[in-house]
């Protein structure tokens, strides 16, 4: 048995990461991957590596600090305002514009194409759950040497 196929490092990887990817068959076909027989060893992490990690964008969807809402242009406080107040942008704002001011406020680390939800106190978010975050190493990996 090798090295990376121990029982508890089987384990552990099973519960640290989920990944689920939907391929309707029309991508499938363009990707010359209708077939089994067109499959290899190494499609499905070609795949995630090309559909899923490529395209993932985790933010923290944090509230802007005063000074820098004060130091937003006027407009920008506005679509700011609005989307704190839970106002779904995507359905008042052109979809050009939404996306140009979704683009700047990515870069403050607010993500304005989740909608917030007004009645919310403290409940944290679910987003904070799927947020990357690296797993700890096991203290029995250690024990066996797999960590130096």
């Amino acid at each position: 048995m090798g090295v990376l196929q121990l029982p508890e490092l089987m384990e552990w990887a099973d519960k640290a990461l989920r990944i689920e990817v939907v391929l309707r068959s029309m991508q499938l076909k363009d990707m010359l991957l209708s077939r089994g027989s067109n499959w290899c060893t190494d499609t499905a992490k070609m795949l995630l590596c090309s559909l899923v990690l490529e395209n993932l964008e985790i933010t923290d969807n944090m509230a802007l600090p005063d000074d820098l809402l004060a130091s937003l242009p006027t407009r920008l406080k506005g679509i700011y305002a609005l989307w704190l107040n839970g106002e779904d942008l995507r359905q008042s704002l052109p979809k050009n514009t939404f996306y140009r001011y979704r683009r700047t406020f990515l870069e403050y680390n607010v993500d304005i194409s989740i909608i917030q939800d007004k009645k919310r106190n403290n409940v944290i978010p679910l987003v904070r759950y799927v947020e990357a975050q690296p797993a700890e190493i096991p203290h029995w990996a250690y024990e066996k040497n797999l960590v130096a």
